[in-house]
């Protein structure tokens, strides 16, 4: 069965209710994860024993657990990984050569801006990178 399937959802309205409830979840297990953080600073500064400072940092470990579950990377059937691929796959429109084509030509100054800014930015950022010439000569090669 393909992620991009799914029989929980019955309308966008329910997949995108999904996809946000996962988020929140994710957020607020950080929020209680970063709680528990701090007071196991208070604890360690107050010398509190060794079983109280255990129990906030199972605490903490377990809401970082609970954040990943949230993600869906262990339950495909869940929201995020299942939600977000199906919901970009029935609702969203697939992305085309001929659309980002279109677009790029009724693009204003403004926006060709910062494209080429962006585009510049990730370049630059490959600068100092590990360079396979023989694939990117391999891609080349395809188009004559």
């Amino acid at each position: 069965m393909s992620i991009y399937y799914s029989g929980n959802w019955n309308n966008l309205e329910e997949i995108q209710g999904d996809i946000i409830d996962g988020y929140v979840s994710i957020e607020s297990d950080l929020l209680t994860a970063e709680s528990c953080l701090e007071w196991l600073r208070y604890g360690i500064e107050h010398n509190w024993d060794v079983d109280s400072k255990f129990m906030w940092v199972a605490d903490t470990l377990q809401s970082l657990i609970n954040a990943v579950w949230h993600t869906g990377i262990f339950n495909w059937s869940y929201d995020p990984p299942a939600a977000i691929p199906y919901y970009c796959f029935n609702y969203t429109g697939a992305v085309t050569m001929d659309a980002i084509i279109n677009a790029m030509m009724k693009a204003i100054a403004p926006q060709v801006q910062d494209f080429i800014g962006i585009e510049d930015a990730f370049r630059t950022s490959l600068w100092n990178k590990w360079f396979n010439a023989e694939y990117y000569a391999g891609l080349v090669r395809k188009f004559y």
